[in-house]
């Protein structure tokens, strides 16, 4: 086990969420991001329902480790546009940025952050969760597999093949 908190996203946690999303590679790749950080990301409470960060104090004080955030589908298009095979007319939530430091990966940091966010939207009203990743990112794939999520279907966007997972909760 670890000693990392998983809690609702706060203001003041948004350096933090900068500075983890500004040096963690996508999975599968090996340089960092550029520096800047995807628009929805710097307005986290107007473009999520929810949204977690995953805490591990240190130190310097507590440092934000890993993130995720969740928005109702087809209420708008953060990130890669959802296809039209995705089900939207029964209530379903969207997963973004599933992220967690390299330092940390493999230790059950993602797995927390994806039991919260499931576990809210099932106490929320959600009947399924969606969510999408490049199939370059085998380890991800296999990840939300062993969480329950079953493929859906692919599609390409710009150079990725996307693969497009859903869990009914």
């Amino acid at each position: 086990m670890n000693d990392v908190l998983i809690r609702p996203y706060e203001p003041g946690d948004q350096p933090g969420v900068r500075w983890l999303y500004e040096r963690t590679p996508p999975a599968g790749r090996t340089y960092v991001r550029p520096a800047t950080v995807d628009p929805d990301l710097e307005q986290i409470a107007a473009n999520y329902e929810a949204f977690w960060v995953a805490i591990e104090p240190t130190q310097d004080g507590d440092a934000v480790v890993g993130i995720t955030g969740l928005e109702r589908a087809g209420s708008r298009a953060i990130g890669v546009p959802a296809p039209e095979f995705i089900d939207t007319s029964r209530p379903t939530a969207r997963l973004h940025h599933v992220m967690v430091v390299p330092e940390r990966q493999r230790r059950g940091v993602g797995r927390q952050l994806m039991h919260a966010a499931i576990d809210w939207a099932r106490g929320h009203g959600y009947a399924a969760l969606i969510l999408e990743t490049t199939a370059e990112q085998e380890a991800a794939v296999a990840f939300y597999e062993a969480l329950g999520f079953s493929e859906l279907g692919r599609t390409t966007f710009k150079r990725w093949q996307m693969v497009w997972f859903g869990l009914e909760i």
